[in-house]
């Protein structure tokens, strides 16, 4: 089955909250000592939560026409990490660009008035392996901006960096979690400003009631796509 990806608008970036990472361990009954045994042989998934309390007209227009989209389960949205502890384009080095973003060459804006927002990222050196626990870069190629507790993504798969340590040659080495998922091949795109491709986790996910003031108000559960080709 062909899964449409459909981009989450950066104004709901903000609202999908609570990141964490389920090992997905499952109950192996117990053992011989009476404690709980758990395997973990499947790939652990970012898990979050999305927030649509108080949600305006406009906004609530927009929902719709996304959830209509996602059918359920069937389709994913691209959703980007927005954390108030995120890199900045100050950190980068980088002077930000101004609401409603920056146009371009020619002056001209997109026909809804909005410009683009550069991307935050950096070309991998070297090959990445599949399962790696850490990985080093050069951080002068992103300003030393990246710091512990931070996310970065290759082709949607997000990482969060638990360790930094000082290599030589002027090289800088993370610890991420979770492992590596899949190769970063020499030269692959490495965002800082973090994106994860999410599922529903129920067919029903995201249906929203109107309050009294004609405001949305619903809260759904996300899951990480890593099933994908």
């Amino acid at each position: 089955m062909q899964r449409k990806i459909i981009d989450l608008p950066r104004m709901f970036g903000p609202l999908v909250s609570e990141w964490n990472i389920n090992p997905r361990g499952r109950s192996a009954g117990e053992g011989v000592t009476g404690s709980e045994q758990v395997n973990y042989g499947v790939q652990p998934r970012w898990e979050a939560t999305l927030n649509l309390s108080g949600f305006r007209p406009a906004q609530v227009l927009a929902w719709r026409a996304i959830k209509a989209q996602m059918r359920g389960r069937v389709n994913i949205l691209r959703v980007p990490l927005c954390d108030m502890h995120r890199t900045t384009w100050k950190q980068l080095g980088i002077a930000a660009p101004l609401d409603p973003g920056l146009p371009y060459g020619d002056g001209t804006l997109h026909s809804d008035g909005t410009g683009y927002e550069p991307e935050n990222y950096f070309f991998a050196p070297a090959t990445i392996e599949a399962g790696a626990e850490d990985v080093t870069f050069n951080a002068s190629l992103f300003n030393d901006a990246l710091k512990v507790g931070q996310w970065f993504s290759h082709n949607d798969w997000p990482y969060l960096v638990t360790g930094i340590f000082d290599e030589p040659g002027g090289l800088t080495r993370y610890t991420i979690e979770p492992p590596m998922r899949r190769d970063i091949p020499a030269g692959g795109i490495v965002k800082l400003a973090a994106t994860a491709l999410m599922a529903f986790s129920k067919d029903d996910e995201g249906r929203m009631s109107l309050d009294m003031g004609k405001r949305g108000v619903a809260t759904l559960n996300l899951v990480e796509w890593v099933n994908r080709p």
